[in-house]
Formats: structure tokens, C-alpha cells, sequence
């Protein structure tokens, strides 16, 4: 059912009772009074009715009946009348009045509705009496205007905007809005009654607190390496509108002077014993980690510390300092502070790994030397490979022409010794299997940051793995082939994990938190 487009126009008429006995409200508008008044309304269907209700203000109990005169009419209005007792039909006659009465006691009410149909579009004006039964005297009266017009129409235009929008009407809207309307004509001269329904988002604004110890990078990709509120990022929220987050970056002291200092430097026989003094400042403020580069780390807040080496070597000693209050972390990094000779050099602990295990035949194969304690020497056995041996560090293109499972053997070589691995069946050469090593990794390093444990993921990789981890300056403080590093043992702060697999090799950041 298409909807009514009504509008009422108010006219004075002769007044027949100055007591106003009689209130006529109409039961879609109970508020106003229609004593007298003229109803207009304009519809688009041809079927009308007008529900009121007449209310005695009288003290007295009102005996009533009803009266309509057809004034003024352009096309065949069909009409019947409903009061409290029944509906009549009114026939065709200009004058025609109901056959009961209806008694209305005080304060009470009493139905009046007329009805009609418009046999094409046209209008009818029609006054409905109400007379006192008794004497037939006008007690009051309501003129009705009905227009039936097929261009009528209302509607609700519907939108939702963010900050403002601009209407139809030419008007911009910064609020929300339900009332606003506009009267539109099409070609055939038909007017349309559009009703706004607008819903305004607003800009939400944020602010994005960080704390840092050194530079931050925010979500707008800048570095920044001082305190600042003044940097602004604007990204779409799920109503489609603007968000505009603030950055409040503050910088705390991550500089605690940390410092340390050693007995000896320089140990000719041992046992290899020294003492390490902390002289950082404030001592008390901080949390202390030692890492004596023979691959032994001590946590300990004492002012003095000691350590004996076990072997020959130049060793690199660190000292980290982590801020109690604030969680910063400053380090005092010597290199080649402590130097031991005259006792007994470790051996070289063999590993190694290869760019790829299997291949199709006629491949090359490349290889990485993993040995610790820094071999200087390198005999390298390549079963079913060509060359099928090497003396380099890191030999490359190794090129299997044969199918079948081949050992690969290394032996490394230092002032110490030897040591031989050979690692069986490590390479398969099978021309079912293809090529897949040709592909572009994608190496997934989670948490980041971590509390203790990083894992490595390698997408479309199943293969063996070789990671070392460095610390901010540049130690090396973890060797392994396992595809999860455990930071447990290690102070909070920025390291570097360094990824090797077939013949790729990949740096990331960690931030250990």
C-alpha cells in the first residue's frame, strides 16, 4: 500500500455552539481540536476514511445524531457513515442524516468515521453535522476536503555519512537528521514527498601510548628517536569513516654508564682464573648479565664476579645492565679483553649444512660449514658428488650426476685437533622428486616480541635449518639447528637472528620483552 501524503488546512467556519459541548479530535492527530475547522486530505487510493472521536465537555449526558451535505464535488464519491452503533450507507442524495441517535455521557466519547470511494481522481468537499437529537439544533460541525490524486506520494531516502553530507535539497547536514523533507516533480507533473533519514558518523579520535628505550617504530613505518605527541596516522574503521590515532611517544634513560673492569687481561698458564668488578653506577638500580664469550652467561647483581676459562683463546666479554624501574637495557661490550695461553685449545665440534637434500641428478649442491671453536682447516668427502672432495670452508657447486642416497663427511681442524662428523644417507638424488629448492621462502619468526621462546617457520620448507643469534652489538651468543630458541637465559632487549637454509640466509630483529 502506497502511503498517504496528508496535510490539514485549517479555515474558520460559522461557530453553532460558543460552550464548545462538543471536542472533535481526529484519532490520527488527538491533539488538536477540529471544532469548526476544515479538514484537507490528499490521497493516492481511491478507498478514504476519517476516524475521529467526539468527546462531551458537557455536564450533562448529549443525545445526537448526524448530518453530512455533499457542498462541492467534481466526480461520483460513494460514502457511508459509521457511528458508535453502525455504518449507513448515505446513498446518493446531497443531504442525508443518520437514523439513531447515539448518547454520549459526560466526559465520554462517541465514533464519527466517514467513508468513501472516488470513482476516478477528482475532489469532494462534505460538512458533517452533529444535531441534539431532541431539538435538531447544530451543536457543531467539521468540513472535510478530500482530494484523490494519483500523483501523491512519500518516501524515505536513507543514508549514512561520515563528518556531513549534502542533500538532494542542496543542503549539508553535519548531525543527524529525520526531519528534513523535499518535494520533488517528475516529468508528468506529479509531486513526490521525499522524507530524509540521515545518520552521521563522526571522526573517532585515539591516542596511542608507547614507552621506549630506544628508537620506535610506529604505524606510520617513521622511526623516531625522541619523545614526540605530535605524530598523527588516519586509517578506515569498520563504518567506513576516518579514525585518527595520535602518537604519545615517550623515550625513558636507557644510558646507565655501564662499566666493568677485570684483574688480569692476560693469563699465560693455568688455571685461567678472573676476577670482573662491576663499576657501573648505582649498582643497586639494575639487573646484571655476564657473558664471559667462552659461551658461559652468569646473571648476577654482585659487585665482584669470577670466571675461569678452560681453554686457550681470545675471549670477548660483555656486561648488560637492565633498569629496574624502567626495563631499558644498556651494554658495555670488550672486545678481545681477556687473552688465555700456555693450557690446552678445545676441539673443533663439527656441523654443517646443506642448500638442499634432494635433487634431481645433475643439480648442484652447495655447503656451510657449522663448526665451532674456529677450525682453520676443512677436508670435505662428497659420496657420488663431483668433485667427490674439498678444502674449501664453504664448497659450492657440488653436482650430482647419479641417482641414489649419498653420506656426506666432514673432518675440521684447529691447534687442538680434529673432528670428523658424517651424516649418512644425506643426500637424495631421484629424478621423480624435481627440483625444490627454486622457490621463494617466506621465514616467519613468532612471538616477536617473546618473553623466552622464538619459533621458526618456513613456509613450503621441511628441510634442516641453521640460526644464530647475536646480540645489539654484535655477539654471538646462540648456534643451533633446532627451529625454536629459547631466550630464557638472556637479558630483555634487541637481538639479531640470523636463518640459514638451503642457500638462502635471512636477518631479523627480535625484541625480547
Amino acid at each position: 500500500m502506497k502511503k498517504l501524503f496528508i496535510s490539514f488546512l485549517v479555515t474558520s467556519v460559522m461557530h453553532y455552539n460558543a460552550q464548545n459541548e462538543i471536542e472533535i479530535h481526529l484519532e490520527s492527530d488527538p491533539g488538536v481540536v477540529y471544532n469548526g475547522q476544515t479538514i484537507l486530505k490528499e490521497v493516492s487510493e481511491a478507498y478514504v476514511e476519517i476516524p475521529m472521536q467526539l468527546i462531551n465537555n458537557s455536564i450533562n449526558t448529549i443525545e445526537i445524531i448526524f448530518r453530512r451535505v455533499i457542498l462541492d464535488s467534481d466526480v461520483n464519491f460513494m460514502d457511508q457513515f459509521c457511528d458508535q452503533i453502525s455504518c449507513y450507507s448515505c446513498g446518493s442524495d446531497s443531504i442525508w442524516t443518520s437514523p439513531l441517535p447515539n448518547s454520549i455521557a459526560s466526559g465520554d466519547s462517541s465514533l464519527m468515521k466517514p467513508q468513501g470511494a472516488f470513482s476516478d481522481p477528482g475532489f469532494v468537499n462534505i460538512r458533517y453535522y452533529i444535531l441534539n437529537s431532541v431539538n435538531n439544533q447544530v451543536i457543531d460541525s467539521v468540513d472535510v476536503n478530500l482530494i484523490y490524486s494519483l500523483c501523491s506520494s512519500t518516501s524515505t531516502d536513507t543514508h549514512t555519512a561520515c563528518n556531513s553530507y549534502t542533500w538532494i535539497d542542496g543542503n549539508t547536514y553535519y548531525s543527524s537528521n529525520n526531519t528534513a523533507t523535499t518535494t520533488l516533480t517528475n516529468n508528468a507533473g506529479c509531486d513526490s514527498i521525499i522524507e530524509l533519514d540521515l545518520t552521521i558518523l563522526d571522526t573517532i579520535y585515539s591516542t596511542d601510548f608507547q614507552t621506549t628505550c630506544n628508537s620506535y617504530t610506529w604505524i606510520n613505518g617513521v622511526t623516531y628517536n625522541e619523545s614526540t605527541n605530535i605524530p598523527t596516522y588516519t586509517f578506515e574503521s569498520n563504518d567506513g569513516c576516518d579514525s585518527i590515532v595520535t602518537l604519545n611517544l615517550t623515550f625513558l634513560n636507557s644510558s646507565s654508564d655501564v662499566d666493568f673492569s677485570s684483574n688480569v687481561d692476560s693469563l699465560t698458564t693455568s688455571p685461567f682464573l678472573v676476577e670482573f668488578n662491576n663499576t657501573t653506577p648505582n649498582i643497586s638500580d639494575f639487573n646484571f648479565t655476564w657473558i664471559f664469550g667462552d659461551g658461559i652467561i652468569l646473571e648476577s647483581n654482585d659487585q665482584l664476579v669470577y670466571h675461569e676459562y678452560l681453554y686457550n683463546g681470545l675471549y670477548n666479554v660483555t656486561l648488560i645492565a637492565e633498569s629496574i624501574s624502567t626495563g631499558c637495557v644498556d651494554t658495555m661490550y670488550q672486545p678481545d679483553f681477556i687473552y688465555c695461553t700456555g693450557g690446552s685449545s678445545m676441539l673443533p665440534v663439527c656441523d654443517f649444512i646443506a642448500s638442499n637434500t634432494q635433487i634431481s641428478s645433475g643439480n648442484t649442491i652447495n655447503f656451510y660449514d657449522l663448526t665451532q671453536n674456529n677450525p682453520t682447516s676443512w677436508m670435505w668427502t662428497f659420496e657420488g658428488g663431483s668433485p667427490s672432495f674439498s678444502t674449501n670452508k664453504n664448497p659450492s657447486g657440488i653436482i650430482y650426476n647419479s641417482n641414489g642416497v649419498y653420506d656426506v663427511t666432514l673432518i675440521a681442524t684447529n691447534s687442538g685437533g680434529s673432528d670428523t662428523l658424517t651424516k649418512l644417507g644425506y643426500i637424495n638424488v631421484n629424478n621423480s622428486l624435481g627440483l625444490i629448492s627454486n622457490f621463494t621462502s617466506n621465514i616467519k619468526i613468532y612471538p616477536n616480541p617473546t618473553e623466552n621462546l622464538i619459533n621458526i617457520d618456513i613456509n613450503n620448507y621441511n628441510g634442516q635449518i641453521y640460526s644464530e643469534l647475536y646480540d645489539i652489538i654484535g655477539n654471538l651468543i646462540i648456534k643451533t639447528n633446532n627451529k625454536t630458541v629459547d631466550l630464557c637465559n638472556y637479558a630483555n632487549g634487541i637481538y639479531f637472528l640470523k636463518v640459514v637454509h638451503e642457500d638462502k640466509i635471512t636477518k631479523i630483529k627480535l625484541i625480547k620483552e
